[in-house]
Formats: C-alpha cells, structure tokens, sequence
C-alpha cells in the first residue's frame, strides 16, 4: 500500500555508548519485570508460542539457559 500511494519512509536508529546500561536502570527502576505475564524453560518454547498466539500473556519470556 504505501508503495502504491508512493510514500516514503525513513527509519533512524542510533544508540549512543551507556544507552543500553542506562535503558536497564530506567527500567528496573519502574518495575518492569510485573509486565512478564509468563515464563518459560527453552524445551517449552512450543507453550510459550501459543501462549503469544492464544494472546494469553502480555510479556512472554524464554530463558535461553534453562533446560
């Protein structure tokens, strides 16, 4: 469509040096871990799939390390 309707689109995207480090503190600051809804080892990533595809869960995480 929006070639169609020839639109052009621009994306930027810049990360100065500490953004990442500072976005972490931010957001344990707030408390961002309450919006994980559902966590999941690796050999379950099957449920946690479906979990996203049902829409039953606002934050679903995998843990890479967990088996």
């Amino acid at each position: 469509m929006a070639r169609r309707k020839e639109l052009t689109l621009r994306l930027c995207r810049r990360m100065s040096t500490g953004d990442l480090a500072r976005a972490a503190t931010l957001g344990a600051g707030i408390g961002l871990d309450r919006l994980v809804s559902h966590t999941y080892a690796m050999v379950a990533t099957e449920a946690a799939f479906r979990t996203l595809v049902e829409r039953r869960g606002l934050k679903v995480v995998v843990h890479p390390n967990t088996w």
